[in-house]
């Protein structure tokens, strides 16, 4: 049977005021890659980028051969290694461990007592390793059957009807079905897994030169930090047993899109809701209005049902840099301080972290690290993980153009969506579309404004917008 998972408790987000498009997100200096010819303006063509499914000669994973990783990097892991390749590998036994890590010399990994790897769940549910040490962590470890998870503590009790709910029968509304396919993986078709009572697999984009979430892959998104490692369109696996929020929450949009199989309850409001506002519509404008309308949801609303981890501003980042709005998001500047917030409530990795963790200094983060580790982001992240989902649904592959955009202004990080109603890219902010020039984020006669996905950059030109950019037809 199905535990309800420990939803964390948030904060309800208050209505971000126009200081939030004032976080300062550095515009780098980047070579012109254009993608086809529709991409006019372009500075240079230096530095192009391999075509996709060309080889690539150098697959490097770090910068420092013969040096350990270190917590300000953003593949730290504790007691790994760069080796004179270039490449990772586990060598605890010279690097260390973290606080009461134990070095595990056989395999080189540092673990904490049981043998679970640091940042890692243990079988014995709920607890998590976090710096050697086994804490409750239910929130992100989850229980065993027939418990439920308490937030505050961390802690699981025994089943009780007040927080257990089980998984509950299919029905069809206005011509959609809605519940649940499985109670476990047993009740799902092979190669799938049941998460969140829901058959998923893993979704990516076969046609990617991503190869996962690790390696100098791409293009530098900023010094030592690749594109592939930031917007990570390919799942770092292959074991269906390891499909996890990214693919849930893509396999509910095609299931609400495409109206195969049933519709998560938690997201069923968000299914109903863009099908009887736009009717007709293509199945790509229905999986992009899917995606981003849940991760808008879950942004402002972070305990709505189907919000079962993302949501919320990531005020510690901004408070490790000395951000001005560290103190609007009640916070203490130069220190990761996410107990002190007014704004929110973040889970106990969050809480567990210092300035010295990359994880909460103010610099991008992975798509898959901010939806399933720190379960928050700033605005930057947020951009990283709509052009990561949009991009894995499969209805905006490369072969089809670059159909989702991450995009800065030199002040805010948000995105240019293909929506085939317009003809045209849109801009979302948060998740939320904005057709016409509003909220100064069209930036329509701005021409050094950097674009991206995972495989290439550009500027995106005042000319290209005013021809391509629902909202700047008129410049």
């Amino acid at each position: 049977m199905k535990v309800k998972k420990g939803v964390m408790t948030f904060l309800i987000l208050l209505i971000l005021t126009n200081s939030t498009y004032a976080i300062t997100e550095i515009l780098f200096s980047i070579p012109c890659i254009p993608s086809n010819p529709d991409w006019p303006d372009c500075l240079n063509d230096e530095n192009s980028l391999p075509e996709p499914g060309e080889e690539k000669s150098s697959f490097k994973q770090c910068d420092y051969p013969g040096e350990c990783l270190t917590p300000d990097s953003i593949l730290y892991q504790p007691g790994m290694y760069c080796n004179e390749n270039g490449v990772l590998e586990a060598n605890c036994q010279t690097c260390g461990c973290d606080g009461n890590g134990v070095c595990n010399a056989p395999t080189g990994t540092c673990t904490c007592t049981d043998g679970t790897p640091l940042g890692a769940c243990s079988t014995n549910k709920p607890k998590f390793c976090n710096g050697g040490y086994l804490v409750n962590n239910c929130e992100y470890c989850g229980c065993s059957e027939n418990a439920c998870c308490y937030e505050d503590s961390g802690m699981c009790s025994p089943y009780n009807q007040e927080c257990y709910d089980g998984c509950i029968a299919n029905y069809v509304e206005n011509s959609r079905t809605i519940g649940e396919e499985c109670e476990s993986t047993e009740d799902c078709p092979e190669g799938t897994r049941c998460y969140g009572c829901q058959c998923i697999e893993i979704h990516a984009d076969t046609q990617s030169s991503c190869p996962n979430y690790w390696g100098e892959v791409g293009f530098e998104y900023q010094d030592g930090i690749y594109s592939c490692q930031l917007i990570n369109v390919n799942s770092g696996y292959t074991d269906p047993l390891y499909a996890d929020y990214m693919d849930y929450l893509i396999d509910d949009a095609l299931d609400c899109c495409e109206n195969q199989e049933a519709v998560s309850e938690g997201n069923k409001d968000i299914c109903e809701a863009i099908h009887e506002a736009y009717d007709p519509q293509t199945i790509r404008d229905c999986t992009a209005r899917f995606i981003n309308k849940h991760i808008n949801d879950c942004f402002y609303n972070p305990e709505s049902e189907g919000c079962f981890y993302f949501g919320n501003y990531y005020y510690p980042e901004l408070c490790c840099a000395d951000h001005e709005l560290c103190e609007f998001g009640g916070g203490t500047p130069n220190t990761c301080s996410p107990n002190e917030s007014t704004i929110g409530v973040y889970n106990n990795y969050v809480q567990s972290l210092t300035c010295a963790y990359n994880d909460c200094r103010f610099t991008p983060q992975p798509a898959w690290k901010s939806m399933m580790l720190l379960q928050t982001g700033t605005c930057q992240d947020y951009s990283f993980v709509l052009t990561t989902l949009n991009r894995r649904t499969g209805y905006h592959n490369l072969d089809q153009g670059d159909l989702v955009l991450s995009t800065d202004n030199n002040v805010h990080t948000y995105n240019f969506i293909w929506l085939d109603v317009y003809g045209k890219w849109v801009v979302s902010n948060y998740g939320k579309f904005y057709p016409s020039d509003t909220e100064d984020l069209h930036q329509c006669t701005t021409d050094a404004q950097r674009c991206y996905n995972e495989y290439e950059e550009f500027y995106c030109s005042s000319s290209w917008k005013q021809d391509h950019l629902s909202g700047c037809e008129n410049g």
